[in-house]
């Protein structure tokens, strides 16, 4: 034998009698801190549209927390991340399952929401420094330099999007990509960090956990699931007080609510009407009812499940240039209700030329099994909206139940002939069954969306009536 054939043999004998090498395409470190960086990515630049902002931020969150579980055994300040990292997964997952509630846009899920929001912030804000700590006690042990200051700059990064978040500062687009690029070139750094440790031969000793990543992660998003489906049903409508009618019209009602039937009043208003508000019509001397245009217009406003809702206007003229106004609808059958309905009602009174006598009344009704049930509006409001004076009334239809119905009415005195009598009722419902996140109908009709694209599953309609006045 040769000497060079000699000579490879004992390489040959030498390599497999060694050990492994340590390094491999693939670490756990290297697959935990790539799945960290995969994490800050996904919660931290967000797009808002097709609800990806939920559905990527929350891979996000639960790649960040199988990431740092990984390495929550190295050093004190991995553990803390892991913590850190649990608790902002808890938060965002609390605010998605409110997100299918009405409370979500409501006054009250505001006061939820914002410390939840606050609480996520302050976590994120101390997880840059954490991941400081993390890496340089990490790059000590591996006998390498320690530096880590682009940790530092996310930190920075995050502290002037939070500024000019609260400042409602615009970044445009020139600024916004310039945000983009800053943020690319910190992962990018923090993706150079932990490469040098992997290339230096660093080796993760991972916990073995009980549960593994794909499961932990899995069982989250069912539990989320399940949480945020049984949140939308339960509280996707408001708390009605339904009542049986019954008990029948006082005797001066009754004779109050003959003589407007005789002056041409639909008498099935009259029998939705309460007792209060037909004596309020005492002395009417004319009545005038349109049909609105929407409702003459049936075939082209019908719904997808075939069902339409008729609104008719009734104006009642009273003594001393009293005018009592009563606008009224009724959903055929075949209509299904979701959530939430709300009424804005752009009153006559917002023009000099009339003033306000009286607030608005009015209730909802349906028929079940031969009964008549009603309830009051869960909310009646009167709030400024963009200058001008509005009245809200909320309400909720049961699932069961026949010819959902309702009416508001309310009373000006024309200070001054001439002028054009002009209210507006605008309707908004939700027409979805699934519709993420909840809008409440109240909320959606004072932010004056008008959606055009039903992203909101919110379906809005404008009846009006507007006539001169002359006297």
């Amino acid at each position: 034998m040769s000497e060079t054939d000699r000579r490879f043999d004992e390489l040959v004998e030498d390599a497999v009698a060694g050990p492994p090498p340590a390094h491999t395409d693939v670490t756990p470190w290297r697959r935990a801190m790539a799945r960290v960086l995969t994490g800050l990515c996904l919660t931290s630049v967000t797009l808002n549209f097709f609800n990806l902002n939920y559905i990527l931020a929350a891979v996000g969150h639960l790649m960040m927390l199988c990431g740092f579980r990984a390495l929550r055994g190295e050093n004190r300040a991995f553990g803390a991340l892991f913590v850190s990292a649990l608790l902002r997964a808890g938060l965002f997952f609390a605010g998605v399952v409110l997100g299918a509630t009405r409370f979500y846009y409501a006054e009250a899920g505001q006061g939820v929401l914002l410390p939840l929001s606050a609480a996520s912030w302050v976590i994120q804000l101390a997880q840059p420094p954490l991941l400081w700590a993390a890496v340089r006690a990490v790059q000590a042990k591996a006998g390498i330099p320690k530096h880590a200051a682009s940790a530092l700059w996310l930190l920075v990064w995050y502290c002037l999007i939070l500024v000019l978040g609260l400042a409602g500062a615009g970044l445009g687009w020139i600024g916004g990509i310039g945000f983009l690029a800053a943020f690319a070139a910190i992962i990018c750094s923090l993706r150079r960090l932990y490469s040098a440790l992997d290339e230096a031969g660093y080796a993760v000793r991972p916990l073995t956990p009980r549960v593994s990543d794909l499961a932990l992660s899995l069982g989250i998003l069912a539990a989320a699931a399940a949480l945020t489906l049984c949140a939308g049903l339960v509280f996707a409508k408001y708390p009605m007080d339904w009542q049986p009618l019954g008990g029948g019209r006082g005797e001066e009602a009754r004779a109050v609510a003959a003589s407007l039937a005789e002056l041409g009043f639909p008498e099935d208003i009259l029998a939705d009407m309460s007792d209060e508000d037909i004596l309020a019509c005492e002395g009417a001397y004319e009545v005038y009812t349109e049909l609105d245009y929407l409702s003459e217009r049936r075939g082209e406003s019908d719904r997808g499940d075939g069902a339409s809702k008729t609104v008719r206007h009734v104006v009642v003229y009273l003594p001393g240039n009293e005018i009592r106004l009563v606008q009224h609808f009724v959903w055929d059958e075949g209509a299904h209700f979701y959530g939430t309905e709300a009424l804005q009602l752009w009153p006559a009174w917002k023009f000099d030329g009339f003033r306000r006598l009286s607030g608005t009344t009015g209730r909802v009704l349906y028929d079940r099994g031969g009964e008549t049930l009603a309830a009051g509006y869960f909310l009646m409001s009167e709030e400024d909206y963009r200058g001008n004076p509005a009245v809200y009334a909320a309400f909720s239809f049961p699932n069961s139940g026949e010819r959902r119905r309702g009416y508001v009415t309310y009373a000006v005195e024309s200070v001054e002939p001439g002028w054009l009598f002009d209210s507006c009722m605008n309707y908004a419902r939700r027409e979805r069954p699934f519709a993420y996140p909840c809008y409440d109908a109240v909320y959606y009709l004072r932010s004056g969306m008008w959606d055009i694209t039903g992203a909101t599953g919110i379906e809005e309609e404008q009846h009006a009536v507007q006539f001169r006045v002359w006297w």
